[in-house]
């Protein structure tokens, strides 16, 4: 599978390996709890005034196209100095809460229509970012190599990691590797895990979300929903949402919310999982279509059980290449547009500079600001990946 490949399929599946970013659920929890009062009065009357099939859908603001603005925010991107660790293709991110955290990556990732005799080298080392400092350093090298398909969670400042059937932790403060104990029941390799109070959450491959008590290092698991999903997991302020396809075909997508007593089921008019918690609202930032027409992303309030189409406006090529994508709280960067889930608005994203690598680049929020590393320089007949770090305050 090709590098351009395997940046399709991971967009395709929305911000996969994002699924409860670094810094989100404190993030969230600060920016949604003022809303949450006030929605919570108005949620009876809004969920019995609209209703389709079951499903409340509140109509997307036909001005909100309007706010699709160019370009997002003031800012612009930064060149940083290079990284202190070899070039590599789509490594695993993280925030600390004080450091951009980059690990593993595709180390000799495979030019597109080339027939590579291996596909992926993953990387075992990486390196930490102080965006306050503006300082590098290299940290401790990971039991295994690392590869782009692992996913990750953080839990303050320790990055929870699970690829090839086997969990780790990276804690960041003592720049140390553990192993971690396996869930009683085996992950999807390819599903999300998510994370809040201390704990994470994963899909079994029978459908069971498990919980990882991180301090005490023991698994437990949570009664079984009404319907067998194989989706997406993300943690929520006042619970679980499971979202994933009831038919082979992928669609017929589901969301299935726990409210820590018991599970209810709400249908929802997309394509993808919800892969990010805003601190209000699932959102799915996916704008491409179906052959059907309809959208692989969209937007959910779990509390109103209210779901919103994204801005019609809104296109798969407004990136132009530049795949930069992460999340913190309210605020989503991804497909070239910048999403405020406060006020719903958009932006496009500030232009790829004209130096920054096209392809294989990970992204993350931190303090406010993006941090991006690695990629590759698709302009370079060796195809080879760089070192070369980014910066953005919208």
């Amino acid at each position: 599978m090709t590098l351009e490949d395997r940046l399709a399929r991971s967009l395709h599946e929305g911000l996969a390996r994002l699924d409860v970013p670094p810094g989100d659920l404190d993030g969230a929890r600060r920016a949604g709890g003022r809303l949450r009062r006030r929605r919570r009065v108005v949620a009876a009357v809004v969920a019995a005034a609209v209703a389709v099939t079951g499903l409340g859908v509140l109509a997307w603001d036909r001005e909100a196209d309007d706010r699709v603005t160019d370009p997002a925010g003031s800012g612009s991107w930064q060149r940083m100095d290079d990284a202190p660790v070899p070039g590599r293709a789509m490594p695993l991110a993280g925030w600390t809460g004080e450091e951009a955290l980059f690990v593993g990556g595709d180390l000799e990732p495979c030019p597109p229509a080339a027939d590579c005799v291996v596909p992926s080298v993953p990387a075992r080392d990486g390196a930490a970012y102080d965006p306050d400092a503006q300082e590098w350093r290299v940290i401790a090298e990971a039991p295994v190599p690392m590869g782009y398909w692992f996913r990750t969670t953080m839990v303050d400042d320790t990055m929870v990691i699970v690829g090839d059937g086997r969990w780790w932790a990276y804690d960041a403060g003592d720049d140390a590797w553990t192993r971690l104990p396996a869930p009683p029941a085996p992950t999807e390799d390819t599903g999300s895990i998510s994370s809040a109070d201390g704990r994470v959450l994963a899909m079994s491959r029978r459908g069971r979300v498990q919980v990882l008590d991180l301090a005490a290092r023991t698994w437990s698991e949570l009664p079984a929903a009404p319907r067998r999903l194989v989706g997406a997991v993300v943690a929520t302020d006042d619970g679980v949402v499971v979202s994933g396809p009831t038919r082979g075909d992928g669609t017929g997508v589901v969301a299935q919310i726990w409210d820590g007593s018991s599970w209810s089921e709400v249908p929802v008019p997309q394509r993808n999982s919800f892969r990010h918690w805003t601190g209000e609202r699932l959102v799915e930032l996916d704008p491409q279509r179906g052959a059907d027409g309809e959208r692989a992303g969209g937007i959910l309030d779990p509390a109103t059980r209210e779901w919103s189409p994204l801005p019609d406006r809104l296109t798969d090529s407004a990136g132009g290449g530049w795949s930069v994508n992460a999340a913190e709280g309210p605020l989503i960067l991804g497909w070239g547009y910048l999403y405020d889930d406060r006020d719903g608005s958009w932006a496009r994203q500030a232009p790829r500079p004209e130096a920054a690598q096209t392809e294989g680049v990970s992204a993350v929020w931190a303090d406010g600001r993006v941090i991006v590393f690695g990629g590759v320089d698709s302009s370079a007949q060796s195809y080879e990946p760089v070192s070369q770090a980014w910066a953005w305050r919208p």
